[in-house]
């Protein structure tokens, strides 16, 4: 199959299968919400299809079918979890706001995903590990301010973080020009983030683009903001759209799907149509064949995932494991030392013990060694993994989430408890 019936093939996957959870929505079979991507479909396509599969990590938000189906082309298992079965692509406890598969994450908090891909990305740069992250985030949610407090840590730590702005023009039901002032894609180079910019009609413009930004990525160890201006056809989620008909007409006429099919043979479009048709139809046969989970098997199967997922980083590099084998450095002292004293000597110990521990926080490098002196002679014992921050609780605690997620032993230090 040649790259542009490739293209064509994802896409269409996409879009057939985000009609199907419409079409099992109408007919009672399928609860809970959806958010779909089509029109967008090109974006999906043309950037995940730029990035090394084996190595690079992706973070998505609530609408991210169309980023799961072109990373890992599981229809069945992304079937199965929106109905709620066990043989779902995270035992159907996660629905459609939180896939996981392999290297890909998925979360519906608005901003919520930049600090954890920042910290991800950090992770990756500390490892060595030559992979990239992207994350893929809307027009909505540049409202947010933990995206700028990340955008400034990505920049200021040199990450290799790719940004793609996916602006489909419309927070759910509000439009842009209602919620931002000035231009989107200049924010990013507010904090010295290079980028680029372009109309995401057509998948091979968006692949070259995308191909460009993980080139420069992963060549500079530096983020990079890519914009793609596309539309939502659908509603924001399964019904609820205010936007006229002469509009939706308009953005129709645009659809890259249907720019991408008039191009191809119409025998090889039907043929590839059909076992998409059939592919899709398998899948909802299968899962509809299973019986929903009860409340205890989403607890065991939510239980399975966890002990899947230290599975999957590691036995040995388990945080519970490393601190288990920690001997305490304080039990054998002759006199006592204070609270402070303690928590100071044990976190030298840990770093000492746990090349996988990183600390991060505010102030906390030396001489002056954080507010409450806990982190004194960290830095200067361990220079690469003390790291200090900006005043941006959120995302110290975001990143820190990221880090983890990729088998950093994250300890992060939030100066007051207020301030979170």
């Amino acid at each position: 199959m040649e790259q542009r019936e490739r293209f064509y093939a994802q896409m269409r996957l996409i879009r057939r299968t985000e009609q199907t959870f419409f079409d099992l929505y109408e007919r009672g079979l399928m609860a809970g919400t959806v958010h779909t991507s089509i029109g967008q479909e090109a974006c999906a396509a043309g950037v995940v299809n730029a990035l090394d599969r084996a190595r690079d990590v992706i973070f998505s938000s609530h609408r991210a079918h169309g980023h799961f189906l072109a990373y890992s082309d599981e229809v069945d298992g992304l079937v199965a979890e929106l109905l709620g079965r066990a043989g779902g692509i995270v035992g159907g406890v996660g629905g459609t706001q939180h896939l996981h598969i392999r290297n890909l994450y998925t979360n519906g908090v608005q901003g919520g995903i930049v600090p954890n891909a920042a910290g991800a990305a950090l992770a990756e740069k500390l490892k060595q590990s030559g992979a990239i992250v992207v994350v893929f985030l809307g027009d909505g949610t540049m409202g947010q301010g933990v995206v700028y407090e990340s955008m400034n840590l990505a920049s200021l730590w040199s990450l290799p973080l790719l940004f793609v702005l996916e602006d489909n023009q419309y927070a759910q039901s509000t439009h842009r020009s209602q919620e931002h002032a000035g231009n989107l894609a200049g924010r990013a180079a507010a904090f010295g983030i290079e980028g680029a910019e372009l109309e995401a009609d057509d998948v091979f413009a968006v692949y070259e683009a995308a191909s460009r930004a993980v080139d420069f990525v992963r060549a500079n160890s530096r983020p990079y903001f890519l914009t793609l201006h596309t539309y939502r056809l659908a509603p924001h989620s399964k019904g609820d759209d205010t936007r006229s008909p002469e509009e939706l007409e308009r953005q129709w006429a645009r659809d890259p799907l249907t720019l991408l099919a008039a191009t191809l043979d119409a025998q090889r479009r039907d043929e590839i149509n059909a076992a998409i048709e059939t592919r899709i139809q398998a899948a909802v046969e299968k899962a509809l064949a299973d019986e929903p989970q009860a409340v205890d098997e989403f607890r065991a199967a939510g239980m399975k995932r966890l002990g899947d997922w230290r599975l999957e980083i590691g036995e040995s590099q388990s945080p519970n494991l490393v601190l288990s084998n920690l001997q305490s450095p304080v039990s054998n002292l002759q006199s006592p030392i204070s609270y402070l004293e303690s928590l100071r000597t044990t976190l030298h110990a840990i770093l000492d013990h746990d090349p996988a521990a990183v600390v991060l926080g505010e102030d906390i490098l030396d001489p002056y060694g954080g507010a409450f002196k806990v982190m004194q002679g960290l830095s200067t014992r361990f220079p690469d993994r003390v790291l200090t921050t900006p005043i941006c609780e959120a995302s110290i605690v975001g990143m820190s989430v990221g880090m983890a997620l990729r088998g950093l032993h994250p300890i992060a230090e939030i100066m007051f408890g207020d301030f979170v």
